[in-house]
């Protein structure tokens, strides 16, 4: 795990999402919803959340998906894309 990922992974769980899972898919960022959760709202929503807290983020920018999903369907969304 890459410094830049471990300090998304830390800021994400910080945020105390409900019910949420996160943790590292190789180089990736893995985001396990509950079910009960829409998860197609979550993908809409997700780079508003990101781009609100990633001012938090100290380290140098480096490419990085996040793969959000559940047991049934996942999305994905890629910051800094080479």
């Amino acid at each position: 795990m890459n410094v830049f990922q471990k300090e998304w992974i830390e800021l994400l769980i910080k945020q105390d999402f409900p019910e949420w899972n996160i943790g590292e898919d190789g180089n990736d960022i893995l985001v396990k919803i509950p079910d009960s959760q829409d998860l197609q709202l979550v993908i809409d929503n997700f780079p508003e959340t990101i781009l609100a807290i990633q001012s938090e983020i100290t380290n140098p920018p480096r490419r990085l998906k996040f793969l959000i999903g559940n047991s049934k369907t996942s999305g994905s969304f890629e910051i800094n894309p080479k």
